[in-house]
């Protein structure tokens, strides 16, 4: 039995989480969307009225998910797993117009809860039909639009939906979550051989998935606390998180209305593997730390996870335990989770089975601590 365990458990957890992501339109949560009495302002309008929904202006109805900035060119979302969802009423196709900086951002659709493919937006704007969206009958649906690349391979707005229908007020009020993290959160490798990367397949998004919360991942792959991969240029962590998208717009700061229930990090991988010294690193992981409170509250927990790429047991996470006694610790809100390792993923990143288990324990921790009652 000792022997099946192992095996058997991420079946197990991925029927979970799947199962989970699943949404259903009911009275508890959402007003009864499928009554009669929602479906009545449709069937005053014309049969074939597409109605447009600008997604600025209809944040009561289209809700966003990450960090995001209103643009003269829409909604960005700029971020891992960013995105937008809502619940609609309609017939025919749910389309989304936008635009990417760059030719290989794509954004995964969810119609309750299932995936029904992806959409890709080019340079100029374009209008999309949402995979899984086409209702030959009335039907409503929940549908989510998740980013799938990080902010590096370009940067995305997203400025209507359309429909022949109508999306219904946002009635949900869910926990939020920040993570923060490097490639690992930006899903590198977790389902592909190479440098491909999906933030809708880590253990972030799944996390998010399985707790039913609002998240922001603020993920950018070779970053560090003190010491980031060539390709930054000497910046660090602390060097964009203070800001909304620092690729976009370098001196917004980040001034979220709702402030976050709790804070996830994932990193150190960066800094174990680049040279980090030990008084910087200290001296940079206390600055985020004042940082991350100073945007979310001064007793939000933050819990970090080392151990996924590297070994738990590095000089690096040595100087995270430090810096964490030094600062009280679990009294103070501090905490450490120590998750299994795996390189089986592309350039020895994890592999997705690696990220199901790590939100497996990520989960099961933030019950048992109690950190969203």
């Amino acid at each position: 039995m000792k022997k099946i365990l192992p095996v058997l458990l991420p079946l197990i957890m991925i029927l979970g989480v799947f199962s989970s992501c699943e949404r259903h339109l009911t009275s508890e949560k959402q007003g009864d969307v499928t009554s009669e009495s929602m479906s009545e302002s449709i069937e005053s309008k014309a049969s074939n009225e597409v109605v447009q929904y600008d997604i600025i202006s209809n944040k009561n109805r289209i809700h966003i998910q990450g960090r995001s900035m209103d643009t003269i060119d829409g909604a960005s979302f700029d971020w891992s797993s960013s995105g937008i969802e809502f619940n609609a009423t309609y017939t025919g196709f749910v389309s989304v117009s936008g635009k990417t900086s760059g030719d290989n951002v794509q954004f995964r659709v969810y119609v309750n809860g299932k995936d029904t493919g992806v959409v890709k937006f080019g340079s100029t704007y374009e209008i999309k039909k949402l995979p899984g969206t086409k209702a030959d009958n009335k039907t409503t649906a929940h549908i989510r639009l998740v980013r799938i690349q990080y902010v590096k391979d370009g940067l995305a707005t997203l400025k209507t939906v359309e429909l022949t229908g109508e999306i219904h007020e946002w009635q949900e009020q869910r926990k939020f979550i920040e993570f923060i993290g490097d490639s690992i959160t930006c899903g590198y490798g977790s389902v592909s051989n190479d440098s491909k990367k999906d933030g809708s397949r880590t253990f972030a998004y799944l996390t998010a998935c399985e707790l039913d919360v609002d998240y922001s991942m603020v993920a950018i792959s070779g970053i560090g606390v003190n010491k980031s991969t060539e390709q930054h240029s000497g910046k660090t962590i602390g060097d964009f998180y203070k800001y909304n998208t620092w690729y976009r717009h370098e001196r917004e700061l980040y001034a979220p209305e709702r402030k976050a229930d709790l804070v996830v990090v994932n990193l150190n991988t960066n800094d174990n593997g680049y040279g980090a010294t030990k008084s910087a690193y200290k001296a940079d992981l206390k600055a985020l730390i004042s940082d991350i409170r100073a945007i979310h509250g001064k007793d939000v927990n933050i819990v970090w996870i080392i151990g996924q790429m590297t070994k738990s047991d590095t000089t690096v996470n040595g100087w995270l335990k430090e810096v964490f006694e030094e600062l009280g610790g679990e009294s103070n809100g501090l905490y450490i989770m120590q998750t299994t390792r795996n390189n089986a993923g592309g350039d020895g990143h994890p592999k997705y089975e690696s990220h199901i288990v790590t939100s497996g324990h990520l989960v099961e921790m933030i019950k048992n601590k109690n950190f969203l009652d």
